[in-house]
């Protein structure tokens, strides 16, 4: 089991208090007194436990490896669910319609084991052909999943929310922690990309032809191989 630093400090601090209140019980002369003591010190002494699990399992052993979402591709707000790091982005994020976009999801397994990921759009004010998106990601592995959407000619000058979920499931157990830094718990940037639509249609003809075939998934970084080839190379069509 993995557990965050948040929670491995409010571990630490529940059997900082635990410990000694469950010794002062044994000096308590009153048995209904000394019991009402030890019962209440549970509550204390159960929580900080999963600090002993954590240390003796397997994703208490670090092995960490480069953050290639926050040193590489500088993202400083990533977000974490059930060990994988991400963040979604909607590319560009300035549309004027008709237009081809793309909404690219950044993912980071952190741990040494595989991680099921499925991607699910909620609210999209734009048009994709897809609203499911499955991937499975190696130990260690980054990479970006890119879906493929377009910006109608009737779609409004305005700010959007695209809404989406994103799960993770280990079926074969946590492994290692890979990456030392934990993710945020932003609730807004768990759950919502942003994107501005400005301006009058430009025309009959949609812009960013070269964006229709790019749905799919590119892996840029794999702790076997590497990055297989520049990483900006690989991602060069968002900009």
């Amino acid at each position: 089991m993995y557990l965050s630093r948040a929670n491995r400090i409010l571990c630490l601090f529940a059997l900082a208090i635990g410990i000694p209140v469950l010794i002062t019980a044994f000096f308590v002369r009153e048995t209904a007194a000394a019991i009402a003591i030890i019962v209440v010190d549970l509550f204390l002494l159960v929580p900080g436990s999963f600090y002993f699990f954590y240390i003796f399992s397997e994703a208490g052993k670090k092995a960490y490896q480069r953050n290639i979402l926050r040193d590489d591709l500088k993202f400083e707000m990533l977000m974490e669910e059930k060990g994988i790091q991400f963040f979604v982005a909607i590319f560009p994020d300035q549309i004027t319609p008709p237009s081809y976009t793309l909404i690219a999801v950044f993912l980071q397994n952190c741990h040494s084991k595989p991680r099921n990921v499925s991607f699910r759009i909620q609210r999209n004010p734009l048009r994709t052909s897809l609203d499911d998106y499955y991937i499975k990601l190696r130990g260690g592995e980054a990479g970006v999943l890119i879906a493929v959407a377009m910006a109608e000619k009737n779609l409004r000058p305005g700010d959007y929310q695209l809404r989406f979920k994103l799960r993770a499931k280990a079926p074969f157990g946590t492994g290692k922690r890979v990456i030392k830094q934990d993710g945020s718990r932003n609730r807004v940037l768990r759950t919502t990309a942003f994107f501005t639509v400005s301006g009058a249609p430009a025309g009959e003809s949609a812009a960013n032809e070269h964006f229709k075939d790019k749905n799919g998934f590119i892996s840029i970084f794999h702790p076997e191989s590497g990055v297989t080839a520049p990483l900006l190379e690989k991602i060069d069509f968002l900009n």
